[in-house]
């Protein structure tokens, strides 16, 4: 199984996250990625093959997005689903979305730039379909431990 990891808005890839899901025997693929300067990046990611997304924040916005078009399950960590990316990121403006795979969904209570309560207020009204955790004590940024507790059951659970 080939997996897409998308980072943050101005990170970089997170190489101990990486390593871990690696650890399932995986290739694991995370482009560096100008949001701000490379208006293509959707595009091109469109254009790429894998089977599973693993986003954070800005990356899990696009992961959610990507999901949708491509029809793959994605993890989207912190995403700011309510905020209207779409047409900055120069997501094509008419597509076909294929189905939506299961996307997990996971926000901290503590998130102090992406606010968790406003993306389930997002999730809420416009009713993807979306297994939506909300994580007590979790900010936006956290551990490799806390990021495999609520990835391992999701990859021991993957069916592709």
């Amino acid at each position: 199984m080939k997996i897409l990891y998308l980072h943050g808005y101005q990170g970089s890839p997170n190489w101990d996250r990486i390593g871990y899901l690696n650890s399932f025997g995986h290739e694991v693929v995370s482009p560096q990625i100008d949001y701000e300067n490379e208006p293509n990046f959707f595009v091109d990611l469109l254009n790429t093959d894998f089977d599973f997304i693993v986003g954070n924040s800005l990356g899990g916005f696009v992961a959610f997005y990507l999901s949708l078009y491509k029809g793959k399950p994605s993890l989207c960590m912190n995403p700011p689903l309510y905020m209207d990316l779409k047409i900055r990121m120069n997501l094509p403006q008419t597509y076909d979305i294929k189905g939506c795979s299961h996307i997990h969904i996971i926000s901290g209570t503590e998130d102090d730039v992406v606010n968790p309560f406003k993306t389930f207020d997002w999730l809420t009204e416009n009713k993807p379909t979306a297994d939506f955790k909300l994580i007590n004590g979790m900010g936006h940024r956290f551990d490799l431990d806390r990021f495999i507790s609520f990835t391992k059951p999701i990859m021991d659970n993957l069916t592709l």
